[in-house]
């Protein structure tokens, strides 16, 4: 699939291509944008390369300010409620485009609000709560530091104990994919459970403190007139995995804390995860019926006029670490869109 992708994208690059790639431009780039990002890191806090399997979400720093320096003189970048404002209204010009962030990292004050204040580039910081609250677990970036550091782990799959070697980058990867299909569909009691029982054998002290935004650090970016504070969940699980009451606790507690520690109304989320396996129609409505403005998801797509219509299933775009700027321009210009989507447009449920 690799193969064929890379196929595919130097196809739509050439010249020859050039009249079919703009027609899927004009077909799929619609009228805006949603840049999803999640972490931000300079070059001096990368891991040395090896065993990285959380890698595509941490995006360098001077990658990061090249794509915000072509965006500020490209394209129109507005925050993200105006956006929607313009959608819903009709006024929202094409080429318009917003940049968010998940989770909530700590780099987002520390490495990424420098070089949007540089740029003038206003951004949405999408908080999972409970990583604020230091009740949830982030569980993919510690638990690649436990399977880097252990040198063998011992769990309970819910069916019987196992015991894993971690001898080379080839078993870390492996165990952590593993791991990994556990921690992602768990609920959060048993996630919680499972790292504790994990924390225990790695020499390692993984400061959530370092990662994670404090309270005081979102409420510095709440005042911030760049920054949009949104809620993300509590615990950032699979919604799908849950109950509907679960589902509705966590979207309703989340905007609730935020609304609590900020004093003033947080009608904006983000799903967890996200995509098509994560988040449907039945987390779509119990959104809307919440009383949240709109949501986002990370299903791969821009903004249409027809998304009016589903305000609570905007897609997005993701960028990841290994997208150098040509490859980030082609992502704006709606062709990964259309080679992700396979062809299809407009799915919102």
């Amino acid at each position: 699939m690799r193969v064929l992708r890379r196929a595919a994208v130097a196809g739509l690059r050439s010249r020859w291509l050039r009249p079919l790639s703009r027609s899927l431009e004009r077909a799929y780039g619609g009228l805006a944008t949603s840049l999803m990002y999640h972490s931000v890191r300079d070059r001096g806090a990368q891991v040395p390369a090896g065993f990285e399997p959380n890698q595509p979400l941490a995006v360098d720093a001077e990658a990061f300010d090249a794509q915000m320096a072509w965006l500020a003189a490209r394209h129109r970048v507005v925050p993200l409620p105006q956006a929607v404002r313009e959608l819903v209204d009709g006024s929202l010009p094409r080429g318009t485009v917003t940049v968010t962030f998940d989770d909530g990292y700590r780099d987002n004050l520390q490495v990424a609000l420098p070089i949007l204040e540089r740029h003038g580039i206003p951004a949405t910081i999408h908080v999972t709560t409970g990583l604020v609250d230091r009740t949830a677990v982030l569980w993919w970036e510690e638990l690649e530091a436990i399977v880097r550091a252990a040198p063998r782990l011992r769990f309970h799959d819910g069916r019987r104990a196992r015991l894993l070697e971690l001898a080379n980058r080839g078993a870390r990867e492996a165990a952590f994919a593993e791991l990994a299909a556990l921690f992602k569909p768990a609920p959060p009691e048993r996630q919680r459970a499972l790292m504790q029982e994990l924390r225990a054998q790695a020499p390692v002290a993984f400061s959530y403190d370092a990662e994670v935004l404090s309270w005081d650090e979102v409420r510095a970016l709440d005042r911030h007139p760049l920054v949009t504070i949104a809620a993300h969940s509590v615990n950032h699980p699979v919604l799908r995995s849950l109950e509907p009451g679960a589902v509705q606790a966590e979207l309703r507690e989340s905007r609730q804390r935020l609304e609590q520690e900020l004093g003033h109304p947080v009608p904006y989320f983000a799903y967890p995860y996200g995509g098509d396996d994560e988040a449907g129609s039945r987390e779509f409505q119990i959104c809307r019926a919440l009383g949240f403005a709109f949501a986002l998801t990370s299903r791969s797509g821009h903004w249409h006029p027809r998304h009016r219509d589903h305000l609570h299933a905007l897609p997005r775009i993701m960028i990841e670490a290994g997208d150098d700027l040509d490859a980030f321009r082609f992502k704006l210009s709606g062709l990964d869109a259309f080679l992700r989507s396979r062809g299809r447009r407009f799915v919102t449920a």
